[in-house]
């Protein structure tokens, strides 16, 4: 939970910003709703109408990569005509960031597995030709999962107070490496709670902190492993069989390991929940044996 004191002194100078920087017209500025690093606030602004401003949640975080990351991409498939919040303004400041975007608001209806698909399978086919994500700049999608993996499985070592091995980094690299799937566009945390929709329809995808340029069976592990969607009829609407059939199963185990531990890490560091967390740790050390029994 965030701290109301917290919440009425980002309304104050985010209201302050607004009015004196970017001549805004509005009245008040409403807090909407919290994720587990930002905070989102509401305007309505005369000429724009509704708009969403999101900020990072403790006062003097002055990242704002996250804050770049979201806007660039926002832009991105906003001219591919992908459905994503129209991007507004990007301000950076000493202590403050915050994104404005179009606030699409929701009937709290949700779409199908099979239409999560065929979104994620429009999201894919969407030309990256001199897209640069915020954050990975030129390195390879597989050097930051496996550098990430092996990162992963020294917190959880730390955290459980466990001894599990750790793999070479350079050798799971070289085991993504041999994919043969090419990159595309990933958003890596595909979820009900990161789609918009009215009327069972989608209007938006948000929240674009995980995404990357790289192999799209990452993004299938993560939605298989996370188990939040129904995955056979994801895949029906996905409608490319052919990516699981010739992605090896190890390739695929590797991914599902990034996700599992991540999973693991978030239930027992941030959401405490001990339950979720000492299951996904039964799948890390599942996944881990699975690989060893490979590659050592």
């Amino acid at each position: 939970m965030f701290d109301s004191k917290l919440i009425h002194k980002q309304q104050r100078w985010i209201k302050e910003i607004l009015r004196t920087k970017y001549q805004w017209v509005f009245d008040e500025i409403h807090f909407l709703n919290n994720g587990v690093v930002n905070l989102v606030y509401l305007v309505n602004e005369a000429s724009l109408g509704e708009i969403a401003i999101r900020t990072p949640g403790h006062i003097n975080k002055n990242d704002i990569s996250s804050l770049k990351k979201e806007a660039l991409l926002y832009d991105f498939c906003h001219r591919h005509n992908f459905p994503v919040p129209k991007p507004y303004l990007l301000h950076s400041g000493e202590h403050n960031n915050f994104l404005a975007s179009e606030y699409i608001n929701t009937d709290g209806s949700n779409v199908s597995s099979h239409e999560i698909g065929r979104l994620v399978s429009l999201l894919h086919s969407l030309p990256i030709d001199n897209l640069s994500i915020v954050g990975q700049g030129h390195v390879s999608f597989t050097k930051v999962i496996s550098l990430r993996i092996i990162n992963r499985l020294h917190k959880v070592n730390e955290t459980f107070n466990i001894k599990m091995m750790i793999p070479n980094a350079c050798l799971i690299q070289s085991i993504l490496d041999s994919s043969v799937n090419g990159v595309c566009l990933l958003h890596l945390d595909i979820r009900n709670d990161n789609i918009i929709c009215r009327n069972h329809k989608v209007k938006a995808l948000i929240d674009w902190d995980n995404a990357y340029i790289g192999d799209p069976i990452a993004e299938i592990m993560r939605v298989s492993e996370s188990n939040e969607l129904n995955i056979g009829e994801f895949l029906e609407g996905y409608q490319n069989d052919h990516l699981i059939q010739r992605t090896s199963k190890l390739i695929q185990q590797i991914y599902r390991l990034d996700t599992a531990l991540m999973l693991t890490l978030l239930f027992k560091i941030e959401l405490k929940d001990n339950r979720k967390s000492e299951y996904y740790l039964k799948r890390v050390k599942s996944l881990t044996n699975f690989i060893y029994d490979i590659i050592l």
